[in-house]
This record gives structure tokens, sequence and C-alpha cells, in this order.
């Protein structure tokens, strides 16, 4: 062989007279050719699967508090996620509740039913 490839998009050469370019490991891409390593995912963003070319940005109800993610984190109950790429949840306001994981909105208290405290998984019935 009378020249070297580069390495394509979603692998890296890190070592002189590599055979073979390495793909990027999940949580982590390369998004140019000719790279030497690859790049964390930032914060609010996951890559999970090998050699990503791109970092996946987090959907709503799912959250990234790190760099690095191989996965979306759901929100937990009693917390929501409104916006793609968020680093953290929220927890529902007085009124609101979040009954399952993986929620992008609060939902309102049904007629009859209150919630007291921020974070409710369930409303609470009204008092006969």
């Amino acid at each position: 062989m009378s020249s070297a490839l580069p390495a394509p998009p979603g692998y890296y050469v890190n070592l002189l007279g590599s055979i073979a370019p390495t793909p990027a490991s999940p949580g982590t891409f390369v998004s140019t050719n000719r790279a030497t390593a690859a790049t964390p995912a930032p914060v609010g963003y996951y890559c999970p699967i090998w050699a990503m070319t791109n970092a996946l940005v987090a959907d709503p109800g799912y959250y990234v508090p790190t760099a690095g993610a191989a996965s979306q984190t759901p929100a937990s109950l009693g917390h929501f996620v409104a916006t793609s790429g968020a680093s953290s949840e929220s927890p529902a306001t007085p009124g609101r509740y979040c009954p399952v994981t993986g929620m992008s909105n609060a939902l309102p208290a049904p007629p009859g039913y209150y919630v007291p405290t921020p974070g409710a998984s369930s409303p609470t019935a009204a008092p006969a």
C-alpha cells in the first residue's frame, strides 16, 4: 500500500502504524475524518452505540446529567423534563403530579383532588 487511508467518521487512529481504525465507543463520537481520539458526548446528549458520528440530543421526558453518557435517563416519578437536551429533571409543582417515569409534562390535579407538595407522583382526594 502506497499511502495510509484516513479514519472515517465514527472511527479514530491513535497509534502510529495502526492496521485498523478504532470505533468510537458508546458515550463518544467522531464527526470528522482523520481523528486521533473520540469526543465524549456533552451533557444533555448521549451516544448509545459504537462508531457514532454525532451525539443524540436527550428527548423530552429524559435527561443526561454527565458528559460521555451512553444512555438518557427518564424523569423519575414526580418529576418531568419539558425540553430536549436537558441535564436535569424538575419536580412537579404543587397542584400538579407525574404518575409515571419519563414524563415531559406534569399533569394538573383532576377535579376533587389536590396536590399540596412539589414532586408528587399522585394526587390526593379532597376531603368530603
